[in-house]
């Protein structure tokens, strides 16, 4: 059993990497940004940390500097929807051991946990070839089944051979049907406010917050297979990074029309089977 802090100004990616992390027997604590980071780790005792980079009031890379500065030796991971070269160099030059990019599954971060913690402390390899298990029964279960008894997604959709959430993505990562659940409920009540303060962000041209938010929402659609409003908060990101006011409304506008079918998919209350069934009929025609 090992201390762990989850450093992340999504209270949604908080939400799956402890889920992962308790589940596994190993005690979590949480902070939302750079700033209480410090507090924490300044003033605990812990055997790894992972941390978001880009955070409001401190971002990532100046708490691992100054961490790094007071002496602080334990190993700190990045978590983060960039994978671009300069940016993983950014992170390592920071004083981050590893950079684990959004979305990641439950054997990635057995595998990092594996490399960076003691035996005595790594207690997830029976629950990873556990939830492989079940992961793989999962998919082979679904592929197999020849119908499904469920109602198109057309309103939001706009027709029956096209769902807003990818099916292989999201049990991949997240392993099974309850976690899913669990984990989209909460992207939900996230969702909402990241959309109303993205708004607010495009309304008075503040590139910098419209980059952090557009940001958030990339990695938290990633995670659940909301492939299509990943690339379009990706595009709304690169406009706040690159300061391109032009087109923030005009991006925004894709932004909440996905965002919106996304949501409306989930409050279906057969969404699962749907899902379930559009990924066998792709497994089909390939």
């Amino acid at each position: 059993m090992a201390r762990i802090l989850v450093v992340d100004d999504s209270s949604f990616s908080r939400r799956i990497i402890v889920k992962m992390l308790k589940t596994s027997g190993h005690v979590v604590v949480e902070a939302c940004d750079g700033i209480e980071a410090i507090q924490q780790a300044q003033s605990k005792s812990f055997d790894l940390i992972f941390m978001d980079v880009r955070m409001p009031n401190m971002d990532g890379l100046e708490a691992t500097r100054t961490l790094r500065q007071s002496g602080l030796t334990i190993p700190i991971i990045a978590l983060t929807a960039d994978a671009r070269e300069g940016d993983v160099e950014k992170v390592l030059t920071a004083g981050y051991n590893e950079h684990l990019p959004k979305p990641f599954n439950h054997n990635t971060l057995l595998s990092v946990l594996k490399k960076y913690l003691s035996p005595e402390n790594v207690s997830l390899a029976e629950d990873a070839d556990s939830e492989k298990v079940q992961h793989d029964e999962l998919i082979q279960s679904d592929s197999g089944q020849e119908s499904l008894q469920t109602d198109s997604f057309s309103s939001a959709a706009g027709d029956d051979t096209e769902t807003p959430i990818d099916w292989s993505t999201i049990v991949n990562n997240l392993g099974n049907e309850e976690a899913i659940m669990d984990v989209t409920e909460g992207f939900t009540e996230e969702a909402l406010q990241t959309i109303e303060s993205l708004n607010e962000a495009v309304k008075v041209k503040n590139s910098e917050d419209v980059q952090l938010y557009a940001h958030s929402l990339r990695g938290t659609s990633a995670m659940i297979g909301a492939n299509r409003l990943r690339e379009n908060a990706r595009q709304l990101e690169c406009a706040g990074e690159e300061r391109n006011t032009e087109v923030f409304d005009s991006l925004f506008n894709d932004v909440k029309e996905d965002c919106d079918k996304v949501m409306a998919f989930l409050s279906e209350e057969n969404w699962l089977e749907t899902a379930k069934k559009h990924d066998c009929s792709k497994q089909q025609t390939r």
